[in-house]
């Protein structure tokens, strides 16, 4: 970066740095594309974003992730079968 900045003409430092800071930009349209694409496929509420809470709040243990896993019901209220989830749980 320091040689293509440093050699050239003034106007040549120009372009490079236009095109450095439009690359900036776009990278950070496509990033944005896809963390609200990935909010919208989830229905706003993904599994990622209860683990954080939860770690944020202290009650972050081993076995959360695999339990949220198997019964996303507890998280997402769109699951269906949400009211046999008590059931299901004392079973291995």
């Amino acid at each position: 970066m320091a040689e293509l900045i440093g050699a050239g003409t003034g106007l040549e430092k120009l372009i490079y740095l236009g095109a450095l800071r439009a690359s900036f930009y776009v990278g950070a349209v496509v990033g944005s594309i896809a963390v609200a694409t990935g909010r919208s496929l989830a229905g706003g509420t993904s599994l990622s974003d209860v683990l954080m809470s939860a770690r944020e709040n202290n009650l972050h243990r081993p076995w959360l992730a695999g339990v949220l896993m198997r019964w996303p019901g507890i998280y997402r209220p769109q699951v269906k079968s949400r009211k046999h989830y008590r059931h299901a749980w004392g079973q291995p």
